[in-house]
């Protein structure tokens, strides 16, 4: 799928969403940005900090490379419905930004026989990290 067309309904599914998302009494709406790919994460044997390397493999035609737009998407919607972190029903609204930490680790996805399953995680320990971050924005309900 072209790039230009993949955004652009994706923006199209935003935009119908979120409104309907933040109508909904007192609902707590949370979004958590796409993790990032590593496309040669079977190369790497322990996280990498403070800052990943820029990605420098082929881009698949998943549209991996689009997942940054996507997510600005997101948080242009929300902060335009919900300024200040309220929807307009009362629910409180979110932003769970896990692409940086999520990027230090190529090392903690799943093998495969054919090798490095670029998109999930083994175990519990990155999206485990996710589910932390989360119970404390749920917890700090007024």
């Amino acid at each position: 799928m072209p790039g230009g067309e993949y955004v652009r309904g994706y923006a199209r599914l935003v935009r119908a969403l979120a409104p309907k998302l933040l109508g909904m009494p007192r609902l707590h709406v949370v979004y958590r940005s796409i993790s990032p790919p590593h496309t040669a994460c079977h190369l790497s044997q322990r996280p990498v900090y403070p800052a990943p390397p820029p990605d420098a493999g082929p881009t698949p035609a998943w549209g991996w490379d689009r997942f940054p737009a996507l997510d600005q998407l997101w948080q242009h919607e929300l902060d335009t419905l919900a300024p200040h972190g309220l929807g307009p029903a009362g629910g409180r609204v979110g932003w769970l930004d896990i692409r940086e930490m999520a990027g230090q680790r190529p090392d903690a996805h799943l093998l495969g026989v054919e090798g490095g399953d670029c998109m999930h995680w083994c175990g519990v320990a990155v999206p485990g990290e996710w589910v932390r971050m989360l119970w404390e924005m749920v917890g700090d309900e007024p």
